[in-house]
């Protein structure tokens, strides 16, 4: 029986670190935008002000949110694995390409998925 090969959970808790480290930083210069304006002068001010703080917020929810799910990588939960496989599969249509695949591919290496088996439901244990 072949060996399932290295486990890559590193390099998708890497990717994972890695836009959560994006996040915050961008986040937080969208915070700060809105002050260069004058209210004065800009059309509404207050919409635009509280849609780019409201985006601001996101990206620093979302560094948390990521932040969980590596977590829960490291600690091999399934639903972490789930969970990272989509982010990562997010992250390929946007600037975030190259740590979606890095994502990808440590996710989807079978010493990854070695490591996180699949459950038996009842009715394979019954007829075991």
């Amino acid at each position: 029986m072949n060996a399932p090969g290295p486990d890559r959970t590193r390099w998708a808790t890497f990717a994972l670190h890695a836009s959560a480290v994006l996040y915050v930083p961008f986040g937080l210069l969208l915070a700060v935008r809105p002050f260069a304006w004058d209210p004065a002068v800009e059309p509404e001010y207050a919409l635009r002000a509280g849609l780019i703080w409201g985006l601001a917020a996101l990206c620093v929810a979302l560094a948390g949110f990521v932040e969980v799910i590596a977590a829960g990588l490291r600690h091999g939960r399934r639903w972490a694995l789930h969970a990272a496989t989509t982010m990562f599969v997010l992250y390929l249509p946007s600037a975030f390409l190259p740590l979606g695949a890095i994502g990808l591919v440590g996710v989807l290496s079978q010493g990854t998925r070695a490591r996180f088996p699949v459950p038996r439901s009842d009715t394979a244990r019954r007829s075991a």
